[in-house]
């Protein structure tokens, strides 16, 4: 149960900076989203499951959206953004390494945060566990449909409306429970 916390942790952060900082949600931003739920998923149904490397490529993606939006930001002064595309999609760089030596600390904060593979998981009382994965299926039913929502709403990259807002509040809410 440690890993989907601090899995949930470092997507909450993500959905935290979209909802509250970011001008502009984009269909790269909900790819990811849709990657990090799936993570999510898989790391409820199997705890034990390896997934560190997903984990790095993923928040790799999510420091990346936030890194080149916080630049496009400062170039674009946000009464200038409008509802049609900004810019052209930009290459997919989910293979290349996202961390430098510049911001290396950072990648070793995230993947620290992460139980070691090799940690003995605690035993947990099956009762409770029974009900853990009740109330996770309802968080992870609530945040497919929040996704599924945004996947339709979001063909291009557009301002962040008080609607497409609320959308990434409630599926942080759900993140959040979850976690």
């Amino acid at each position: 149960i440690d890993h989907i916390a601090a899995w949930g942790h470092d997507f909450e952060d993500f959905l935290d900076w979209l909802h509250d900082e970011s001008p502009v949600l984009a269909p790269n931003s909900v790819n990811v989203m849709l990657e990090g739920a799936d993570l999510l998923t898989r790391i409820t149904e199997e705890p034990t499951c390896s997934i560190e490397e997903e984990k790095r490529l993923i928040g790799n993606r999510f420091q990346e959206i936030t890194n080149s939006t916080q630049k496009d930001s400062v170039e674009k002064h946000p009464s200038e953004i409008t509802t049609e595309p900004l810019h052209a999609a930009s290459k997919d760089k989910e293979d290349e390494p996202f961390f430098t030596d510049d911001n290396a600390s950072s990648s070793k904060d995230t993947l620290s945060s992460f139980p070691q593979e090799d940690e003995e998981p605690e035993e947990i009382d099956p009762e409770l566990l029974e009900c853990f994965n009740e109330e996770a299926a309802e968080h992870l039913e609530n945040i497919d449909k929040q996704l599924n929502q945004l996947s339709s709403e979001v063909t291009d990259e557009v301002k962040l409306s008080s609607e497409l807002r609320e959308n990434l509040h409630a599926l942080r809410r759900s993140v959040h429970t979850l976690k």
